[in-house]
């Protein structure tokens, strides 16, 4: 019974030997490590909408803080836009000098003696000449750029007062609207410093007067050779062609229309203006200066006949 006893108590008390021998198995091992699982996926994240704009500053009663000139070039730039307008304001200003006003009146009452004539006026622009024709002219008035429709009907009434009937025709003083020999005056007051072809315009100018017809001038023409106004022509001519509609302050104007009348020679030819015979003689010419008018103060007027 003892041994039936112990054999039972140390059944009770130690494990069995496959359990015995598990245990010390597991005991010599390391655990398990635990089992890494993906992360889920992650969706993109949604637009988002544009932060608002920060609110506007209240307005202030001190002025803003103007910002500096800094560079040279915005001097410069500066300097030549306020010149130009300095000369702009005072050139239309100067057109009321009375030695210029006084020369216009006097060319067109050379080149339109009459009245009852019919007169071509190339350029004719806000049309400042209407009260110097006489009474009877009928003016045809041609601009490649016409005033607009309310401006054009004071202009027709001003003419009516003048007793000076008025037309507008549009088109380009290189190719006239109009027929050989259809006007017995022409006048232009200055048209040839900025056309692109003026020996063109001269020939198309002698076309369309008819013979015995007078064509009267007013323009600004190139200083004396050697002179300090000439030296400041060539200076300042390319930017006035490009800030006043292709102007050109150095242009031998009126050796032009001298060398186109026969037997008169008003200087050397050249490309831009061509020695051709257009005109009979010369009726009358003169050179003067509107110093009001700088840099365009060499002037010159004069009539020559078909």
């Amino acid at each position: 019974m003892l041994v039936i006893g112990a054999t039972l108590g140390s059944a009770l008390v130690s494990p069995p030997c496959h359990q015995r021998h598990i245990t010390r198995t597991a005991l010599r091992f390391p655990q398990p490590r635990a089992c890494s699982v993906p992360p889920p996926p992650t969706e993109p994240p949604l637009p988002t909408e544009p932060a608002p704009p920060p609110p506007a500053e209240p307005p202030s009663d001190q002025p803003r803080e103007l910002r500096p000139i800094s560079t040279r070039g915005q001097i410069v730039r500066a300097a030549i836009a306020l010149f130009w307008t300095y000369f702009v304001f005072f050139t239309l200003k100067a057109d009321k000098d009375p030695l210029y006003t006084d020369r216009v009146r006097t060319t067109i009452a050379s080149a339109v003696p009459s009245g009852g004539l019919k007169v071509l006026e190339v350029g004719i622009g806000g049309a400042p000449n209407l009260e110097l024709y006489p009474r009877g002219t009928r003016l045809v008035g041609l601009d490649v750029f016409l005033p607009p429709s309310g401006k054009r009907k004071v202009y027709e009434e001003r003419a009516r007062e003048a007793g000076v009937s008025l037309q507008w025709v549009e088109g380009s003083a290189e190719e006239l609207p109009f027929e050989s020999g259809a006007f017995d005056a022409v006048v232009i007051t200055k048209v040839l410093c900025s056309v692109r072809d003026p020996a063109s315009v001269l020939r198309e100018l002698s076309r369309v007067l008819a013979k015995g017809g007078r064509l009267g001038y007013v323009e600004h023409v190139a200083a004396p050779r050697g002179s300090l106004l000439e030296a400041q022509q060539l200076l300042l001519d390319p930017a006035q062609q490009k800030l006043a509609g292709n102007c050109h302050l150095h242009r031998d104007t009126d050796g032009a229309i001298r060398r186109s009348v026969a037997g008169l020679s008003g200087g050397a030819s050249s490309a831009a203006f061509p020695a051709e015979p257009l005109f009979a003689s010369e009726a009358a010419y003169e050179r003067f200066r509107v110093w009001s008018q700088w840099p365009v103060a060499a002037q010159a007027a004069g009539v020559v006949v078909k």
